[in-house]
């Protein structure tokens, strides 16, 4: 990925620090609060209401030159859909959108870093592109496009066939 030196040298809670959108306390308060959970970073810091969606959003176009879309009004490729499990998606806050011949969209609020890129382009074989969304459109988008009842439904399933429930 062509930002991936960008996003290597300033994650997006740098930026957040550098633009001074969050002070170096707040921060820490997350990262101590959800040491050890599957928590990721920038959802915490926008639960917790240290940011709002919107400058994160305009801070990570601006600092890394990537495009910004409303994920809830892209029409999902069906193709990206087989690409990646639920379940991956939803750890990282982050999802496909399209295919165009061998680079992939992805759509992420932030929750993104060179260890994630590096997994996705190694597992698909895709270079990938990312564009920015808000973190509310992210995690709509993840629940009406690749919901998780559907994954626990089957489980719940195969475990009555199993174990004759």
């Amino acid at each position: 990925m062509k930002n991936l030196n960008k996003i290597r040298e300033r994650p997006p809670e740098r930026i957040l620090l550098d633009e001074e959108l969050i002070k170096r306390e707040q921060l820490d308060s997350v990262i101590e609060e959800n040491s050890g959970k599957d928590t990721v970073l920038i959802e915490a810091i926008l639960d917790n209401d240290y940011v709002a969606e919107w400058d994160l959003a305009r801070s990570l176009v601006e600092n890394y030159q990537l495009p910004f879309l409303y994920s809830t009004e892209y029409q999902i490729n069906k193709e990206v859909r087989k690409l990646f499990p639920p379940v991956f998606l939803h750890t990282h806050k982050i999802h496909p959108i399209d295919l165009f011949g061998n680079t992939l969209i992805l759509v992420t609020s932030g929750n993104i870093n060179e260890e994630i890129i590096e997994e996705i382009e190694e597992t698909t074989r895709k270079e990938v592109s990312l564009y920015i969304s808000l973190h509310s459109e992210v995690k709509k988008t993840l629940e009406n496009s690749f919901p998780l009842d559907e994954i626990t439904s089957e489980l719940n399933s195969r475990m009555d066939e199993l174990f004759g429930g």
